[in-house]
């Protein structure tokens, strides 16, 4: 599979407690967020793709985390209008689970099933 914004190595790169996140992400999400990159106009660095379950565990978090299905990604975001834009267009493209962490400057998307669900941290 060929994306057009998002390589192999800078996918990996965000992956934590494997080698090979590119790999372990759902080619349905990897296809949508290249779908939202595009549609958002500005690049997206991803800081967290793919996550395995045991290195959620070893960071006190449940191992049920979207990150560990291959269907999250977190981005960074220069401003709270960036942010706003890539949650609309997230949101318009299917995706149901939108976090902003406005101290950390990081937008958190999700391909869950589920109604669409809005936090904050």
């Amino acid at each position: 599979m060929i994306l057009r914004y998002f390589t192999k190595d800078e996918i990996n790169r965000v992956s934590f407690g494997c080698d090979d996140g590119y790999e372990r992400m759902s080619v349905k999400a990897l296809i949508k967020y290249d779908e939202l990159r595009h549609a958002a106009g500005f690049a997206m660095r991803p800081t967290c793709a793919f996550r395995t379950r045991e290195y959620d565990i070893s960071k006190k978090r449940s191992g049920n985390s979207k990150h560990c299905l291959g269907i999250a990604m977190d981005f960074h975001f220069n401003s709270m209008a960036q942010a706003i834009i890539i949650a609309i267009k997230a949101h318009e493209l299917g995706f149901n689970g939108i976090a902003i962490d406005e101290e950390l400057r990081f937008i958190h998307l999700d391909l869950r099933e589920d109604e669409l669900t809005t936090w904050d941290y």
